[in-house]
């Protein structure tokens, strides 16, 4: 993620108040950051088995 990414997204909520059609942005946004949030720690762990299996026996 760089900046400026997701994670900043919905804090200040501009978009649910100029939203013509009074959709539940922040809400939105709030599922979306933590299907990243845990898709970027499903990562930090794959990334270390993978690590793990393509070392060898130690």
């Amino acid at each position: 993620m760089g900046p400026g990414g997701i994670q900043d997204c919905g804090k200040a909520q501009n978009c649910v108040k100029v939203c013509p059609k009074e959709i539940p942005l922040t809400t939105s946004i709030a599922v979306m950051n933590r299907e990243v949030s845990k898709l970027m720690i499903k990562d930090i762990f794959f990334k270390e088995e993978e690590q793990k299996a393509s070392s060898g026996p130690g």
